[in-house]
């Protein structure tokens, strides 16, 4: 437990704070453009959305466009959101600022503050974002945007319960959307609640059987099934997936728990020879020696395996080969790893359920990052650390 994989700018949940728009769209938007310079022409308020949006995409041709467009038209604070939100888009904050300060009317306050909002949460300033977004939505309780920037805000910050109310709203709102539903599976797997995150990963297929992320989605869902002990279910599932040594072992598991045995051999040994030091691998096939009663032949690979200082069950099973052979000092110091590494993993969730119950508190942020540092994961060391 206590694995969450948070991520920051432009990782899985940089495009989580982005408008559904892309692909097609950006012909229409571009089209769009070449329209509004010729009758009948759209709106002001069609071009500006058209501006942000291709703005977000990259499409900075046609952003360049709209803000040209824009003021030929004299609607120079609608070219200031447009051109604020592609200085946003290429990483310039601080000149985007300067630029939203020209944007007075009221009419367009909402969108000037979504888009500083956006720049807070770029640069990391989570209760700037939290102080912007929540009067707007007291006004306006289904602001998309806002509930998408505040999404990936709480859950940069490790605050789940707010990020999953909000990426709750999101999903609701925005129903084509697959990634909220993604997120939503993601974190319910990180905190071991397996069989609530299933439906979220279906929906989010549902909602996009093509999506970028289909393949490690695709994984994520199989690995919940097969925790669920939905072992026919996870094969179906990996079955749906270009073929990967973390799917083999992971359909190898489930053959395994189906009574399949030569064939969760074979798929292991395949693994193997692509990768003879890999950790989960070795410990499957050491499993399953030690299974079938060849507990000398067991003993090699679970050495090989318990090399990860950090490994439970493979210090676990080690423990039980070399007890089998009569190796019991040995067995003694394997089974203490495995006892210190199941308390710091049992301190790491304690934190984490601490974290996610008070969400402003920086020190149990520093405690999970050093937590994570003696766990041998310097990735959640420095998500941790960016949190606190």
């Amino acid at each position: 437990m206590g694995n969450l994989r948070f991520a920051s700018g432009e990782g899985f949940l940089g495009p989580l704070a982005r408008g559904g728009v892309c692909g097609l769209a950006m012909v229409a938007v571009a089209a769009s453009v070449t329209w509004f310079l010729q009758p009948p022409a759209v709106t002001k308020d069609q071009l500006l959305s058209m501006g942000l949006a291709a703005a977000e995409w990259g499409e900075f041709s046609v952003a360049r466009s709209v803000v040209r467009g824009l003021q030929e038209k004299g609607c120079e604070e609608e070219a200031a959101l447009v051109l604020a939100k592609t200085l946003i888009s290429k990483g310039f904050y601080q000149p985007a600022v300067d630029v939203l300060s020209a944007v007075e009317s009221e009419s367009l306050e909402t969108r000037r503050w979504l888009l500083l909002a956006e720049v807070a949460q770029w640069e990391g300033r989570h209760r700037a974002v939290e102080e912007m977004l929540k009067p707007l939505l007291q006004v306006q309780p289904e602001l998309l945007d806002a509930h998408r920037l505040l999404s990936v805000s709480y859950y940069d910050l490790g605050a789940i319960d707010g990020a999953l109310e909000h990426l709750t709203a999101v999903g609701r709102l925005d129903p084509n959307d697959p990634r909220p539903m993604r997120l939503l599976g993601l974190i319910h797997s990180d905190y071991e609640l397996y069989a609530e995150a299933i439906p979220f990963y279906v929906e989010s297929l549902r909602r996009s059987p093509g999506q970028p992320d289909r393949d490690d989605l695709l994984l994520e869902l199989a690995t919940c099934q097969e925790k669920q002990r939905q072992y026919s279910e996870a094969i179906d599932t990996l079955a749906q997936r270009p073929s990967s040594p973390a799917g083999e072992l992971l359909k190898a598991k489930c053959l395994l728990a189906l009574g399949n045995r030569e064939e969760a051999q074979a798929a292991v040994v395949a693994v193997l020879r692509g990768d003879p030091n890999d950790i989960e691998a070795l410990l499957l096939q050491g499993t399953i020696l030690l299974e079938d009663g060849d507990v000398q032949a067991a003993i090699e690979p679970l050495r090989h395996a318990a090399s990860d200082q950090n490994h439970y069950l493979a210090h676990v099973t080690f423990a039980k080969a070399l007890a089998a052979v009569g190796r019991d000092e040995e067995a003694g110091r394997e089974q203490e790893t495995a006892a210190r590494i199941r308390e710091t993993r049992q301190k790491f969730a304690d934190l984490h359920k601490e974290a996610w119950e008070n969400p402003q508190d920086a020190d149990v942020r520093w405690q999970l990052a050093e937590t994570a540092a003696n766990l041998g994961r310097p990735d959640l060391e420095a998500v941790w650390k960016a949190a606190a």
